[in-house]
């Protein structure tokens, strides 16, 4: 029945369409970029959210050789380490996740970048063999600066009260427990291990 084979045709149809629109909506309110590497033909191509999180022009070729060059160089073997893990048809790593610094042209400025990437492997001349890396990336430098801020408040509140030797506590009415710093058993004479109650 052509009838029903085109019903059948038409709903896989719009609903292949809606998928790729919640896909394109959830990358656009997310902030993310899409990669994808052809590692038969070594070409690469970004999306132009990832373009704008490299800082690269709407026509500029990409490399491997130029975004490896944008890494920061310590961050660069362990994210060569990772893409080949993905990329080597004996791991197949599904799990290939970077978060490393890049500097970007022009500016010199480091931002932090998030990426997920998953190879595709098909038969070529009887081998398996990874033939595209597809991804995500994501600038996440805010998060990052705002995580190094709490760490150095941190810091500074720890070495403050330690310099003071104060104690700091806190106490929790459901449980009817007092946490505290090791300094509150010292004040009270108790043992270093003591689980002081209220």
């Amino acid at each position: 029945d052509t009838t029903g084979g085109s019903l059948m045709a038409r709903t896989i149809d719009r609903q292949r369409r809606e998928s790729e629109l919640r896909l394109r909506l959830a990358i656009r309110a997310a902030h993310i970029g899409i990669w994808d590497w052809n590692l038969e033909t070594g070409e690469i191509n970004y999306s132009p959210r990832a373009r704008e999180i490299y800082g690269f022009a709407p026509d500029q070729p990409i490399t491997h050789e130029l975004i490896s060059a944008m890494m920061h160089p310590a961050d660069l073997a362990r994210n060569l380490a990772t893409t080949s893990r993905a990329i080597d048809p004996a791991t197949q790593d599904k799990t290939a996740f970077y978060e490393y610094r890049i500097r970007l042209p022009g500016t010199g400025e480091i931002r932090w970048v998030l990426a997920h990437g998953e190879a595709m492997f098909a038969e070529v001349e009887g081998k398996r063999t990874a033939v595209r890396f597809i991804g995500t990336i994501q600038d996440v430098t805010d998060r990052k600066n705002s995580e190094a801020a709490l760490a150095r408040s941190e810091l500074r509140q720890r070495l403050a009260i330690d310099a003071a030797r104060m104690a700091i506590w806190d106490y929790d009415f459901a449980t009817d427990t007092i946490r505290g710093s090791p300094e509150l058993n010292r004040i009270y004479g108790l043992d270093a291990a003591a689980r002081p109650t209220a």
